[in-house]
């Protein structure tokens, strides 16, 4: 958990372009360089879950190397990641009153 906030609201569900051993490219990510780093994806019905290392541009590069049985899912859900920086909770989720809970 996200220090309490509703992980939903800092999540997005995106069309896949195409997909490499440990990265993908995603159509129309509508958020900024690094939004999605030390997040989580999750690929469509396979239920692959990986932790996002890095985005910028369309790319979106993972911890983990995307398995085989995963590698048709043509949706990605990825939640945006939190450094438990006081900057990043007060302007990323606006949720300084619970920093530190998940510490």
């Amino acid at each position: 958990m996200l220090c309490k906030i509703d992980k939903a609201l800092y999540s997005g569900i995106y069309k896949v372009k195409e997909m490499l051993k440990k990265s993908l490219r995603i159509l129309d990510l509508d958020k900024e360089n690094g939004y999605y780093n030390g997040g989580q994806i999750i690929f469509g019905k396979n239920r692959f879950s990986s932790k996002v290392l890095s985005n910028f541009g369309d790319l979106i590069i993972l911890e983990d190397i995307i398995p085989d049985y995963a590698k048709d899912a043509e949706e990605v859900k990825i939640t945006a990641g939190c450094d438990k920086n006081f900057i990043t909770c007060c302007n990323k989720f606006n949720n300084a009153i619970n920093l530190g809970a998940n510490r």
